[in-house]
C-alpha cells in the first residue's frame, strides 16, 4: 500500500513545492488582479462602453462602464473553479498532466479578457 497523508497541509505543501503548479496558480491570480486593476482604470475614463456586436457587425448600444466590473468577477470565478479542478486532478499521479493543463488554462480567461480591454470603445 502506498503512503497517503490525509493532512490538507501536507497536500498543499506538495502542490506548492511543485514549480509548474505554483507558477500556474500565481500567474492566474496575478492576471485576475491585473484585469481588476485594468477595469478600475478604464471605468473613470469612459462613461459608456459598447461590449458586444450585433449579428450584422455593428456595435451594440453603449451601456454604463460600471458593468465592466463583471469581467473580473467572472474571471475570478473561472480561475477559482479551474484551480480547484486542477488541484483535484493533481492528487492522482497519472492525472498530473491534466492538472497542469487545467491550472495553466486558468490563466487563459483573465489574459484574454485583459486583451479585450484594449479594444473597448
Amino acid at each position: 500500500m502506498t503512503a497517503f497523508s490525509a493532512l490538507p497541509a501536507a497536500y498543499v505543501r506538495q502542490v506548492w513545492n511543485d514549480r509548474l503548479a505554483r507558477l500556474s496558480i500565481i500567474a492566474s491570480v496575478l492576471l485576475t488582479i491585473g484585469l481588476l486593476v485594468g477595469v478600475i482604470l478604464i471605468i473613470p475614463t469612459r462613461v459608456l462602453v459598447s461590449i458586444g456586436f450585433e449579428p450584422n457587425g455593428l456595435p451594440l448600444p453603449p451601456m454604463s462602464s460600471a458593468k465592466l466590473l463583471l469581467l473580473p468577477t467572472l474571471s475570478g470565478l473561472t480561475t477559482v473553479v479551474s484551480i480547484l479542478t486542477g488541484l483535484f486532478y493533481y492528487r492522482f499521479e497519472e492525472q498530473r498532466l491534466a492538472a497542469y493543463l487545467i491550472m495553466a488554462g486558468a490563466g487563459a480567461t483573465p489574459f484574454l479578457l485583459i486583451l479585450s480591454l484594449l479594444f473597448i470603445r
